[in-house]
């Protein structure tokens, strides 16, 4: 207890624990407008192009977050754009970035001769060594967050349910679901730099899917993820502190084991085969 107690005298450490719980809590919002539109193949491609992000942030030498922004803003644009103007399918354009970035990505490291532990912190991330400036930057991204979600939380829960009932209700359902996909990759920007490319799902997804088992309307799935999401960064984050892994990893790990213990007592309890929570 007392080494614990010393270890929260250091900056870094108060830091990055006030950015992984405010966090935790606060973007799993954006993990419910993903799982509920059925964005997982922007997802992808946002995650995707995070890692080429964080590869040219770490070839200019430069902090990965705006960077990460600038890029992941730029490809749901484009996204869009290619969409509209080809009138292929969402996700043929998604896997086509996706691929784009990754190659990219594979062929900035081989060419700028990134050292193999640089690179490999942008799949596993780097919670401690996030500076004043990016965490006041995390923390009042979650505070508009916060802010956005409420006062329009009506438009957009008709555009969950429905974007044609939504745009027959008035809601302008084109330029909200833009907004909504950028907010997203904003969200994915910081967590990157928390849990890394890789393990990203584990703060933003996870806590939505352990809500959505026990829940019955969208108001009880955004408590009950900012809930399960606090549970998985507390216990995260001391976690790491306690194995040296990184946070990335031991919020991963935690999480599935927590997803797989209410899966198997849902199971149980209700005796009945689990169904899709995200389905109409």
């Amino acid at each position: 207890m007392l080494t614990l107690f010393h270890l929260f005298t250091y900056p870094p450490i108060i830091r990055g624990f006030l950015v992984l719980i405010v966090m935790a809590s606060v973007i799993p919002i954006t993990g419910v407008w993903v799982l509920r539109m059925n964005l997982l193949p922007y997802r992808f491609m946002l995650m995707h192009g995070a890692l080429l992000g964080g590869v040219i942030a770490l070839a200019l030498n430069i902090s990965p977050v705006p960077m990460l922004i600038v890029i992941l803003i730029s490809l749901i644009l484009l996204a869009d754009f290619l969409t509209q103007r080809s009138g292929l399918d969402a996700g043929i354009i998604t896997i086509f970035l996706m691929t784009t970035c990754l190659g990219t990505a594979m062929a900035l490291i081989y060419s700028t001769k990134i050292p193999a532990q640089n690179a490999l912190i942008l799949l596993w991330g780097n919670l401690f060594a996030i500076s004043l400036r990016e965490a006041i930057a995390a923390i009042l991204f979650c505070l508009g967050l916060l802010l956005f979600s409420r006062t329009w939380h009506l438009q957009i829960q008709a555009l969950i349910f429905d974007r044609d009932v939504a745009h027959t209700c008035g809601v302008d359902e084109k330029n909200l679901f833009r907004i909504l996909l950028m907010l997203t990759g904003v969200t994915i920007a910081f967590t990157m730099r928390i849990a890394g490319a890789l393990l990203m799902d584990s703060l933003l997804l996870i806590p939505v899917i352990l809500a959505s088992l026990n829940s019955q309307s969208l108001a009880s799935i955004y408590k009950r993820s900012a809930y399960y999401g606090f549970c998985l960064g507390v216990t995260g984050f001391f976690t790491s502190l306690a194995t040296d892994l990184p946070v990335g990893a031991s919020t991963s790990i935690i999480g599935a084991l927590m997803l797989a213990v209410s899966m198997i007592l849902r199971h149980i309890i209700f005796t009945a085969p689990l169904k899709n929570p995200f389905s109409s």
